[in-house]
C-alpha cells in the first residue's frame, strides 16, 4: 500500500515543468528520455545542470560526454498564401566532470546549451516582415560545489558564464534588416537534495537566475537596392529565471519514478530591439532602431519519468511524458516565436558495464497546431514538431579520490 500511495503521489501531482520557447531543459540523455524530470533524481554528472546538490551524493569521479541534437520542423498556414515550412538542426555539446571529496563535499563542472533555436524560412513569404533568419546559441560554462552536512540533506551552488552568439534577419518596409552579434552573461544556479524516506521518497529544488546579454556585433539595415553600409549593431536580450521542483522514488528494486515541476519568467522579455550606428558619425549619432515585439508571459507544464535497470544494473530503459504551457501570447504569435502549448514524449536506454556506459535519449515535442491574430502575416496557423536526440558515454570511478568509509555518507 505504502509503494502504490508513493507511486499515485509522483505521478497524479499536479506539476510544471520547461515553459516552452527557446529553451532547452533535456541536457543528457537520461534527461532527454524521462523528459527532463531529474531534479530530485540528480544520479550521474549531469546533475551539474539539473540540480548541483546531487553531486554529494554521487561517489568518486564521474565523466560524462556526448552531444544534443535538435531538429526543428515548423510549418506556417495563412488564407491568401501558400503554407511555408521552416526548418532547423542545432548540434550542441554536453559535458560534465564530477569529484566526490570526502563525505561532505563534491565538485563539478559542466558545459552546455541551455538556450537555443535556429529557423530560416523562404525569401519573399508572406510573414517576412516579422521574420526570415533566427539564430541563438548559448553555451553555459557552468562549475559548481555541492556540501552535505548531514546524511539526509545537500545543498548545491554554481556560477553560470554564458558566451552567447544571435543572428537575425526580417523584412522592414522597403528594406531589410540582419545583424550578426555575440555577448557573454553571467549568472549563477543553486539547489537542495533531501532524503525524506530512504529509497522512497526524495525531494530536490532548483534555481537558475536571469543572465542579461549585452549583444554587440555588426549589421546592415536600409531600403533594398540601395547600397548598405555595415554598422555596429547592438541588443539586450535577457533569458529568463527558471525555479524548480521534483519528487523522486525507487518502489522497487531497479525501477526509479520521478515527478519534475518548472516555472519559467519569459515576461521579462517584452521586445528585440536594435541598435544600428554608423561607425564613422560622430559622438551623438542617433542610432537607427529596430524593433519586434514579443510581450511573452511566464509560461509552466508538468513532467513525468521513469528508469527500470535490470540485468544487474547493466540494461537501462527509461520513458517520460509531459505537457508545456506556451510563454506566447496568441496575439504575439510570429515566425521566430511559432510556440504553443506542446506535448513531449520521451525514451531511452542505457548500457553499463564496470566503469563504463553508453546512453541515448530520443524526445518528441510536438507543438500543437495555433492559430495567432497577429497582424503579420495576418491569422496565420502554426504548427510545430521538435526532435530532440542524446548521446553520451559516460565513465564512473567510484574509488577514485579516496574511499568514503562513513556508512551513512557512502551513497
Amino acid at each position: 500500500m505504502r509503494i502504490a500511495l508513493l507511486t499515485a503521489v509522483l505521478v497524479a501531482a499536479p506539476l510544471i515543468a520547461r515553459a516552452g520557447g527557446f529553451e532547452l531543459v533535456e541536457q543528457s540523455p537520461v534527461g532527454v528520455a524521462t523528459a527532463g524530470a531529474q531534479t530530485a533524481n540528480a544520479d550521474d554528472p549531469a546533475a551539474v545542470y539539473y540540480n548541483p546538490a546531487g553531486l554529494a551524493f554521487q561517489r568518486g569521479l564521474g565523466v560524462l560526454g556526448g552531444v544534443d541534437v535538435l531538429h526543428s520542423e515548423v510549418r506556417v498556414k495563412t488564407p491568401a498564401a501558400p503554407s511555408v515550412s521552416a526548418t532547423g538542426t542545432v548540434a550542441t555539446p554536453i559535458a560534465y566532470v564530477t569529484q566526490r571529496l570526502g563525505p561532505h563535499f563534491a565538485v563539478g563542472i559542466g558545459v552546455f546549451s541551455n538556450f537555443v533555436e535556429h529557423l530560416e524560412y523562404p525569401t519573399g513569404w508572406a510573414g517576412r516582415h516579422s521574420g526570415t533568419f533566427f539564430d541563438l546559441t548559448t553555451t553555459t560554462i557552468n562549475p559548481s560545489v555541492a556540501i552535505r552536512p548531514i546524511p539526509q540533506i545537500a545543498i548545491g551552488f554554481g556560477f553560470d558564464i554564458v558566451p552567447a552568439s544571435f543572428d537575425l534577419r526580417h523584412d522592414i518596409t522597403a528594406g531589410s534588416s540582419h545583424s550578426a552579434t555575440t555577448a557573454t552573461g553571467l549568472g549563477g544556479n543553486v539547489g537542495i537534495l533531501i532524503r525524506v524516506v530512504p529509497r522512497y521518497l526524495q525531494i530536490g529544488a532548483s534555481y537558475r537566475s536571469a543572465v542579461d546579454l549585452d549583444l554587440a556585433g555588426t549589421g546592415v539595415i536600409g531600403v533594398a537596392g540601395a547600397a548598405l553600409e555595415q554598422q555596429d549593431a547592438k541588443l539586450t536580450l535577457p533569458l529568463p529565471h527558471n525555479f524548480g521542483f521534483g519528487l523522486a522514488s525507487r518502489p522497487t528494486t531497479g525501477l526509479t519514478l520521478t515527478a519534475d515541476a518548472r516555472l519559467t519568467l519569459w515576461s521579462d522579455l517584452h521586445n528585440l530591439t536594435l541598435s544600428y550606428t554608423d561607425p564613422s558619425a560622430g559622438l551623438g549619432a542617433i542610432a537607427t532602431k529596430d524593433t519586434l515585439a514579443l510581450n511573452q508571459r511566464d509560461a509552466y507544464g508538468f513532467r513525468v519519468g521513469g528508469e527500470y535497470r535490470f540485468l544487474g544494473e547493466q540494461v537501462r530503459v527509461r520513458l517520460g511524458v509531459g505537457f508545456d504551457t506556451s510563454p506566447v501570447r496568441r496575439g504575439w504569435l510570429q515566425p521566430f516565436t511559432p510556440d504553443s502549448n506542446r506535448v513531449i514524449i520521451g525514451a531511452g536506454l542505457g548500457c553499463h558495464h564496470g566503469i563504463f556506459g553508453v546512453d541515448v535519449g530520443y524526445s518528441a515535442q510536438i507543438v500543437l497546431d495555433r492559430t495567432s491574430s497577429n497582424p503579420d502575416p495576418g491569422l496565420a496557423t502554426y504548427s510545430a514538431v521538435q526532435h530532440v536526440i542524446s548521446l553520451a558515454l559516460q565513465v564512473r570511478l567510484e574509488e577514485l579520490g579516496g574511499r568514503i568509509n562513513v556508512p551513512e555518507y557512502k551513497n
